[in-house]
């Protein structure tokens, strides 16, 4: 089953925010789903330079669609 999940805030296993979004992403993964998120970057840690408007990355197989958003 393919996965559309769309959430606010999601930290990538080396960000320093809550790791309930990427566990339940794993854990889908590891399932046998394919996941996408549809995320901002408002928790990526610095390293992540986003130059796209909705950069497409893979982290550890989970899709993910980040819109470039500053957290306020």
């Amino acid at each position: 089953m393919h996965l559309l999940y769309l959430d606010q805030y999601f930290s990538p296993p080396d960000g320093s925010g809550g790791s309930r979004a990427y566990g339940m992403a794993r854990r889908l993964v590891e399932a046998g789903h394919r996941v996408t998120r549809l995320t901002s970057s408002a928790v990526f840690p610095e390293r992540y330079r986003f130059t796209a408007p909705t950069p497409a990355l893979s982290i550890e197989g989970i899709s993910l669609r980040v819109i470039k958003s500053s957290y306020s």
